[in-house]
């Protein structure tokens, strides 16, 4: 499983997020719980545009790992793409309460992210 991941991940700094879909896609058929694939699927339809199935995929994959900071930074992103402020400040949030005691400094990073999207929900 490991192997395919890799490749997938390789095939998405290759910019070819198409098959890069394909390989996670059948990881989850094997194993629907996969949160690297979950992630890595969502970043790949991000990619590409699709963000409905990117938000799909980051936020199955929260709730498999609340703990994944990264993986809230996304959600957060993908909000502000759909225009929902509201929802990345929360998941900006989210994202700096994770990293706090493991790495404060993404969590300041984090929070600067926060105050972008409630500045822009406000407009």
């Amino acid at each position: 499983m490991t192997y395919f991941l890799g490749i997938g991940i390789q095939l998405i700094r290759d910019v070819e997020n198409e098959k890069a879909i394909k390989i996670f896609q059948e990881i989850l058929k094997d194993d629907p719980l996969n949160t690297d694939a979950h992630r890595h699927l969502g970043l790949a339809h991000f990619n590409l545009g699709n963000h409905s199935k990117a938000k799909t995929h980051w936020k199955r994959c929260v709730e498999l790992e609340a703990f994944h900071h990264q993986t809230w930074w996304n959600l957060g992103q993908v909000y502000e793409v759909l225009g929902d402020f509201k929802k990345a400040s929360q998941a900006y949030e989210e994202a700096a309460l994770v990293s706090e005691q493991n790495s404060p400094e993404k969590s300041s990073r984090y929070r600067e992210w926060v105050k972008k999207a409630q500045a822009n929900q406000k407009l």
